[in-house]
């Protein structure tokens, strides 16, 4: 019970304050955010609901979200502030302006499962807490295997406001993690290449691999390091242990780093020890063992007193849709390439329905730095045929630039066919995303030149490889079930030393064409190597690929 008491002031910080309104207003938390247990046994976590709004919220509870996919039954009872169950199960619970509610939550798998759990935090009158991943979902492992591995974590920054906060470009912050197996049998026994260990914990930025300098150590009881620190740690963990870490997040020193706890957070991953060393090409080092627990926390720095005020580069956002999802949950990721002239081309993660390639954007605008509000983007944003012939919804679309922080902006998608993504059928896009410029101003200290395999970034699956050398780009990629010849050229033509202008020729194959688009790079977790995002268009179709340098 001491745990989960440290798991229900954990949830109370790692909420985020919202302007007083004249209605409700809600966020949602909820701790542990994973767990791992038998077909038809429920799993259980805690959720508060916090109303920073100025009225008092109705009938409030915790429900399964619309777009929940996870074969899993859900119950929900209310609690007090020690967290002793109150009222009665399945009865909502009025929330006072200012005020919060806790209450006990418990999913039940039928099936065996493994993935996220959405949830909704919803009151009467349609007022909802947005979703957030790894704050307010469950990732679940339901399974019939002799032993499960059920591991609860819970994490806290310096500050205690579930920020790791870092004070200077260049300085780093820590992440402290309590670990520990209830409800198992002895560790389970899979090797790896790495010793025979059982439990293999890494830290990473989902989404923004390049953007801090990760690692992390197991701790003492003083909270001292036992052996250095590294990408990744495997231990030997069994039932009843409880085990401590440290996870430490160095700021780039020529960047910030920006305060978004709904978009950019750094995670600690559990999983089962990696059968082999393979792995995918955002992250080299993660384990392809089952994932049994996550804990994570925003981060912020600041950054350079000289950094750049401008709308070019390359950005990574969040989407949720307003409409077809009333509860609020992110429904996918994207990025964004900016051009100085005001052209950009981004791209939208497909969803279940269409898992082959990701729905790419184009945007024709102008970038004003002296908006009446701040810097704006605004323009027209049409979507592009995908290789396999998925098209969308175009309109007006304004983002609004808080320089160092992020971009927010709304989409009013119209006349959408019916083989568009879900989230643009006559649908309010809504993104927040970070600002990337100013992190990649340093120029990479590695050559880019190389062998890049390149993958779908949906299915995760090799579609061609690709060598840059200078700035030449040749090899093939399979696009739209045909192989296609690729030749052309990556140029330095903006500030950011490491986002390159596109220029690309396809032959052989149905898409055959002339292609302009953007390159970005990053740092991968090894230092040998880098990742490229290539995202190409015509007038009409556009293309999405990333690739991972190879070793020589």
């Amino acid at each position: 019970m001491r745990l989960y008491s440290v798991m229900a002031a954990l949830a109370a910080c790692a909420l985020t304050a919202a302007p007083a309104l004249a209605q409700p207003s809600l966020q949602a938390s909820a701790l542990p955010n994973a767990r791992s247990v038998p077909v038809n046994e429920p799993a259980t976590f805690f959720a508060v609901i916090t109303n920073s709004g100025d009225a008092t919220a109705a009938n409030c509870r915790v429900d399964l979200s619309s777009f929940n996919q996870a074969p899993v039954s859900l119950t929900y009872q209310t609690a007090d502030s020690n967290l002793n169950l109150t009222g009665t199960p399945d009865t909502p619970a009025d929330i006072a302006a200012g005020a919060s509610q806790n209450f006990v939550v418990g999913v039940t798998p039928s099936a065996a499962y493994e993935g996220r759990v959405q949830l909704a935090y919803v009151c009467d009158g349609g007022v909802f807490a947005p979703g957030h991943p790894d704050v307010n979902d469950l990732l679940l492992v339901a399974s019939n295997d002799a032993v499960i591995p059920d591991i609860i974590t819970v994490s806290l920054t310096p500050s205690g406001d579930g920020v790791i906060r870092v004070g200077s470009p260049g300085a780093a912050g820590v992440m402290t993690i309590a670990a520990t197996w209830v409800d198992a049998g002895p560790a389970p026994d899979r090797p790896s290449a790495h010793g025979g260990s059982t439990i293999r914990i890494w830290p990473e930025i989902p989404g923004y691999g390049g953007l801090m300098e990760l690692e992390i150590c197991e701790t003492d009881s003083s909270s001292v390091c036992i052996g250095g620190r590294s990408a990744f740690v495997d231990i030997d963990f069994d039932e009843g242990e409880v085990r401590t870490f440290g996870v430490f997040a160095r700021a780039p020193a020529s960047g910030g780093v920006p305060l978004l706890p709904d978009v950019v957070r750094v995670r600690a991953v559990f999983a089962d020890a990696p059968s082999n060393d393979a792995s995918g090409p955002d992250a080299p080092l993660l384990s392809d063992g089952t994932r049994r627990s996550i804990t994570s926390q925003a981060a912020e720095a600041p950054a350079p007193g000289d950094a750049a005020v401008t709308g070019e580069g390359y950005y990574r956002f969040r989407i949720r849709d307003l409409i077809n999802d009333p509860t609020g949950n992110f429904q996918g990721d994207g990025e964004l390439f900016v051009a100085p002239d005001g052209t950009a081309l981004g791209w939208v993660e497909a969803i279940d329905d269409f898992p082959s390639f990701s729905q790419v954007f184009r945007l024709d605008g102008t970038f004003n730095p002296e908006g009446q509000n701040g810097p704006v983007f605004g323009g027209e944003l049409s979507f592009l045929t995908t290789p396999d012939g998925r098209t969308g919804p175009s309109g007006p679309f304004t983002m609004r630039y808080e320089p160092g922080t992020g971009m927010f902006g709304q989409f009013d998608g119209t006349g959408a066919q019916t083989d568009a993504p879900m989230y643009f059928r006559d649908s309010r896009l809504q993104v927040r995303g970070a600002m990337m410029a100013a992190y990649f101003y340093a120029t990479l200290a590695m050559t880019l030149d190389g062998a890049y395999m390149m993958f779908d970034p949906v299915a995760q699956q090799q579609i061609g490889m690709l060598t840059l050398l200078g700035a030449n780009l040749s090899g093939s990629m399979s696009l739209g079930g045909e192989s296609c010849t690729v030749q052309g050229q990556l140029l330095q033509t903006y500030l950011i030393a490491a986002f390159l202008a596109a220029e690309i020729v396809l032959t052989q194959c149905e898409l055959a064409g002339e292609y302009t688009g953007f390159a970005m790079f990053t740092p991968s977790s090894e230092a040998e190597r880098h990742l490229m995002r290539l995202i190409l268009a015509t007038q009409f179709f556009g293309i999405i690929a990333y690739g991972q340098q190879q070793a020589d």
